[in-house]
């Protein structure tokens, strides 16, 4: 039996200040938001040409966003992680030109547009266009680099900073992470072939900067050069922890 979805207020989630860290900073009122019924992989969030009608923030999970080229191929806009606000590029249009699936089993909150809590629609605006700027940055900085065996390596050390988990290689710290996304996915984000992602995967598995067994990858530290930066390629930066 599906879940019908249930009205809440963030300030009563443990995810609030990974949802809305510039809110919680100052102590601001929980937003007013329907939890969603729970998305299974392969699970369509809205389909290109819905109407706009909120905008959807990630609990758990992973939800790739996309669109679809005149030739028909696919191009991956962003993969979304707890935390993460999606679908407000369509309030200008009214119109979403994306899709957002769902990669894994996700959870997601849905804020409705426009915003109905008589009082303080200023103030919730204003927290909503905070941290939609926030996330117009980090997304900003997301530029490919030259080569793409420092493009691949930076995007999987940006995945394994937000959902992996810490463990040791030897003498060195590493951190492990299952990607929820396909090579030919990664290459669609990056703009590069799958072959291309596979190659560069490789280089660096030989290199001694990462293990590789299937979507299972073991990113190893050698230094300051080499740590996480998530904020420039994917939304948000901190570690996320699922909801139990």
């Amino acid at each position: 039996m599906m879940m019908k979805p249930e009205a809440v207020s963030c300030d009563h989630c443990f995810m609030e200040p990974r949802c809305w860290p510039e809110s919680a900073a100052v102590g601001a009122d929980g937003m007013p938001v329907e939890r969603q019924p729970a998305l299974y992989p392969g699970s369509t969030l809205w389909r290109h040409g819905a109407a706009f009608s909120g905008l959807y923030i990630v609990r758990s999970g992973c939800i790739k966003v996309m669109e679809t080229d005149e030739t028909g191929g696919e191009r991956v806009l962003s993969f979304a992680f707890a935390g993460d606000m999606i679908g407000l590029e369509a309030l200008a249009s009214g119109r979403h030109e994306t899709t957002a699936v769902a990669l894994t089993e996700a959870m997601v909150c849905f804020l409705a547009w426009p915003l109905r809590a008589a009082g303080t629609e200023a103030a919730l605006t204003l927290r909503l266009l905070q941290r939609a700027s926030t996330l117009l940055l980090q997304r900003t900085r997301a530029v490919r680099l030259a080569d793409p065996d420092q493009s691949v390596q930076r995007f999987l050390r940006d995945v394994a900073a937000r959902i992996g988990r810490e463990e040791s290689s030897g003498a060195l710290p590493a951190v492990r992470v299952r990607l929820p996304m396909s090579r030919m996915e990664i290459g669609q984000y990056l703009g590069y072939a799958e072959e291309t992602v596979c190659r560069s995967m490789h280089r660096l598995r030989r290199q001694g900067e990462i293990e590789v067994s299937g979507r299972t990858l073991l990113m190893k530290s050698k230094g300051s050069a080499h740590k996480p930066m998530a904020a420039a390629a994917i939304p948000g930066a901190a570690p996320s922890s699922a909801p139990r």
